[in-house]
């Protein structure tokens, strides 16, 4: 049996980790009372875990990072 956590949003649900579902198979969906965090709010602690990271970061900087552009197409 597998368990899978997650959250609907409009009617589609997201699990909180990728998971590979077998096929007919059959189902049982559990909607709890407790509401999840919105993908904003997901998103700024994301960000915040990541500012934090680079603040406690020990390793000197050196040189000038390369400029990106996330305008451009670039093929790799």
């Amino acid at each position: 049996m597998i368990s899978v956590q997650g959250y609907f949003e409009g009617d589609r649900f997201f699990p909180e980790q990728q998971v590979k579902i077998p096929q007919y198979k059959r189902a049982i969906v559990t909607i709890l009372d407790e509401p999840t965090k919105t993908l904003l709010e997901r998103e700024r602690e994301a960000w915040l875990e990541f500012a934090k990271a680079i603040r406690e970061c020990d390793e000197p900087l050196e040189g000038m990072p390369e400029r990106i552009s996330f305008d451009r197409v670039l093929d790799l």
